[in-house]
C-alpha cells in the first residue's frame, strides 16, 4: 500500500456505508457485491462509485485491476483469492452480521461499527467527519434501543398477544396456538400474513 491516502475498492453491502460514514466516499473506485442492499442515506455520495459486480457474479480479478485501488475493505474471507492475484491489500471489517463460513462468526456489535468507522478515519486522514458520523450512529442506536424497550413492554401488556409465544432473533415468530390472526393487526404485520395465508 502507498504511502499517500490510498484508492478504496469496497466488497459487500456493509464496506461502502461504513467508508463513507468515515468521509472516504470521493476515495472509493469500486463497490462489488453488494447484492442490491439499500445504500441509506449515503445513497448519493455513493451512486456514482462503479459497480464491478451485478446480480451474484463473484469479482472478477480483471475488474479489481481495472479499478486500480491501493486498499479493499471486505467482508470476509471469499474475497481474498482475486485480491492476492491482484496484489491488493485488504481490511475485513468487523461490524457486520456475519455467517458461519466468515473470518468472524459471531454477529457484528454497534461498538465494531465505531471501531471500523475510527479506523477508516485514521486512514483516510478524515476524523472530523467520521468523529460527526459516529456521534450519530450512537444517538441512533440509543433511540432504537430505548423505543425497542418500549415497544416490547406495551406488546407483553396487551391481552390481544396472549397466545405469541416468542420473538426469536430472526423474522420468524412462533405463535403457541394456530389462532395467529388476533396478534397480526397488533404487531402490524397484515400484509406479511396476506402473504402466508394466515388468519
Amino acid at each position: 500500500m502507498t504511502s499517500r491516502i490510498p484508492q478504496v475498492l469496497t466488497i459487500g453491502a456493509e464496506a461502502p456505508v461504513l467508508v463513507a460514514a468515515a468521509g472516504g466516499a470521493d476515495l472509493m473506485v469500486g463497490r462489488a457485491s453488494e447484492y442490491g442492499s439499500p445504500l441509506g442515506q449515503y445513497q448519493s455520495e455513493l451512486q456514482d462509485v462503479p459497480e464491478l459486480t451485478t446480480g451474484q457474479d463473484d469479482l472478477a480479478t480483471e475488474a479489481i485491476i481495472g479499478a486500480d485501488p491501493d486498499l479493499a475493505i471486505t467482508r470476509d474471507s471469499e474475497d481474498a483469492a482475486p485480491l492476492e492475484v491482484a496484489g491488493i491489500d485488504r481490511i475485513v471489517i468487523s461490524g457486520r452480521c456475519s455467517g458461519a463460513d466468515d473470518e468472524v462468526t459471531a454477529a457484528g456489535t454497534f461498538e465494531e461499527v465505531y471501531s471500523d468507522v475510527a479506523l477508516y478515519w485514521r486512514i483516510f486522514g478524515t476524523e472530523d467527519t467520521a468523529a460527526t458520523a459516529i456521534t450519530d450512529l450512537r444517538a441512533r442506536a440509543d433511540n432504537v434501543g430505548e423505543t425497542a424497550e418500549e415497544t416490547r413492554a406495551e406488546l407483553t401488556a396487551d391481552p390481544r398477544l396472549a397466545d405469541v409465544g416468542a420473538i426469536g432473533g430472526g423474522d420468524v415468530i412462533v405463535f403457541r396456538s394456530h389462532s395467529a390472526s388476533s396478534p397480526i393487526p397488533v404487531l402490524g404485520l397484515e400484509m406479511l400474513a396476506e402473504q402466508l395465508d394466515v388468519g
